[in-house]
Order: C-alpha cells, then structure tokens, then sequence
C-alpha cells in the first residue's frame, strides 16, 4: 500500500536502520506517479531514491492533450521494468491501487485503498514475459501520518499539506504464490458463473477479468491483514 509521498524515505529508513539491510534499502527501486517530478511540494521527498515514474489511471486522461504523451511514457516505464526483471537481483517497490490510501468518512481509519487488477496483472505479466524468476511479496506500510494526502482526489498541485513527526511501520507478507493465490472455492464459483455465460467471446473476457479480480483482491486482504497488525488503522 502506499501512504504518503515520503514512502521511499520511510522504507529506506525501516529497512536500512532497525532492519540491517542497507544494501536492499539503498539499492530498492520505487515506482512513483508523476507529481514526484511535477509538484514542487513532493520533489524533496524523492530526492536520493530511485525512481521509475508512471502515470496514474486516476490522472492520464487531465490533460487530453497530453493523454498520448503519457501513454508513451507508461510503456517506456513497464519496458525499463521487464529489462530489469530480465536482468535479475532488483528489488521493485510498486503500488497497485494507483494512489495514496485515505482516511474514511465513515469509519475515521485510514483503510487500504484496493489494488487494481490492471496494475496487478501488468507487473505479473511483465514479470512473466521476462523469463527470469520473480519473486513477489506484499508490504504494509502505516506513514499516513507523516504527510496525510488531501481528503479529496485533486488534478491540480498546491493543495494544503500538513507535515508530521510520528512512528512510521512496516510489515512483509511471506511470498506470494500465484497458482495457490486464490481459493479453490472463489475459482470454481467463477468457472461456474462463467459456464452460464451463452457468447464464447463474452465468457472468456469474463473468465479472465474475474480471476484478475479476484487475484488483486486477495492480495488486498493479505497486505490489510499485515497492515492490521502494525496498527495501521489507528493511525
């Protein structure tokens, strides 16, 4: 999950000085939105990590204009990724939901935002189609607190930010095993549903998209699990 726009730091900081490992932590790559390069508010926030830079589904259609452009960039990004992946012994730090998680209305706790299936898929697939082996695992992050996001999904920059002191934490999920991800039961209900469907084309967009789902959701649930146990609904 992702918190705040000082989520590199956090990680190098938690991983480098209470957990020993300065190496991973210095040579982690993060993969960050566009307002990394763009906001003059977050820039400082990135500076010293590594960065691939991706933008947003939630921002790549502001600018009509630049919609094009941005696509570009998107694919040159994921490229860079499988290069990497092809090339082994990269740690790749991304966030699937697209977005930094909020505090909820209703409830007052800062929930996990959900991770996109797109996103998901796309790492997978990326990773696949490296041929190396790759290892998977999610991370739970509670930094909310040290730079809260606004309430609202906003396109333009210079909203009001508040920057805090607090306890950042962390948890590691143990590897994600992709052909045992999923419950038996949840991918037999698919099949069953997807059985029902009468147009072959229409089934199988079905079939897939709903195991994508159901994939990125189940993941969702680990990392809340882990999330859960360093306190990071009550921050």
């Amino acid at each position: 999950n992702h918190q705040s726009e000082g989520d590199p730091h956090a990680v190098d900081i938690l991983i480098s000085k209470l957990a020993g490992y300065s190496a991973l932590a210095e040579n982690m790559i993060f993969m960050a939105g566009d307002r990394v390069r763009e906001d003059a508010l977050v820039v400082p926030f990135s500076l010293g990590r590594n960065l691939l830079t991706v933008y947003s589904k939630k921002h790549i259609n502001d600018e009509p204009e630049r919609r094009e452009e941005k696509q570009l960039h998107n694919r040159r990004t994921i490229k860079a990724t499988e290069s990497l992946f092809k090339t082994g012994g990269t740690c790749v730090w991304f966030a699937p939901s697209g977005g930094r998680d909020r505090r909820s209305a209703s409830s007052g706790r800062v929930e996990i935002a959900p991770f996109d299936a797109d996103a998901v898929e796309t790492m997978r697939f990326t990773a696949l189609k490296s041929g190396t082996p790759t290892h998977f695992y999610g991370m739970a992050l509670a930094t909310y607190a040290l730079l809260p996001p606004p309430e609202t999904v906003d396109k333009s920059f210079g909203e009001r930010r508040i920057v805090k002191h607090t306890p950042l934490a962390l948890a590691v999920t143990p590897e994600i095993n992709w052909e045992t991800l999923v419950p038996q039961d949840c991918l037999e209900k698919i099949e069953t549903e997807a059985a029902a469907i009468a147009d072959p084309t229409a089934m199988r967009s079905y079939l897939k998209n709903a195991q994508r789902a159901a994939r990125a959701n189940r993941i969702t649930e680990i990392v809340s699990t882990e999330y859960a146990g360093i306190g990071g609904y009550e921050q």
